[in-house]
């Protein structure tokens, strides 16, 4: 299989909602949703004029993953990494998160930061990556955990 990371191209923004939506949509606990991610495309194309960066993943020109950084006080915060329920567990999700790392060590950046939902099961996704809990908090109905690499 021939993967292709790349940066996003403006025509990519309206998969990447419709990816992202839909990796983040979580089933009801208790009667409420606990997240969901809300993208449009206006609300992306405001992130990358903030300064974000999208890598996407493609295979035969179909986005197969996205994940979203950004760089603030010298550190790298990796958010929204998201890959098609099809194309799960055949290291998308691994290539997307080691070149948002590449960036990083390219810039002479060495910390990398990124927050995810205590209820979903990725901590121990990302501490293969080395990522180390450095804090929990609690947000709205559920607990968030800050994670930290260094590089």
């Amino acid at each position: 299989m021939n993967i292709i990371i790349q940066n996003i191209n403006d025509k990519d923004i309206e998969k990447i909602v419709e990816l992202t939506n839909n990796a983040y949509a979580v089933a009801h606990k208790q009667g409420f949703l606990i997240t969901r991610a809300n993208d449009t495309n206006e609300k992306i194309i405001k992130e990358l004029q903030n300064g974000a960066k999208i890598f996407t993943a493609k295979i035969k020109e179909k986005i197969a993953g996205a994940v979203r950084y950004e760089i603030k006080n010298d550190v790298v915060r990796l958010y929204k990494l998201a890959v098609m329920p099809e194309y799960r567990k055949q290291s998308i999700g691994s290539l997307l998160t080691q070149k948002v790392f590449d960036v990083a060590k390219k810039l002479g950046l060495n910390k990398v930061k990124i927050e995810v939902h205590e209820g979903k099961g990725l901590i121990l996704y990302y501490e293969k990556f080395g990522f180390k809990i450095k804090k929990r908090y609690r947000h709205k109905n559920h607990y968030e955990i800050i994670m930290e690499k260094d590089l």
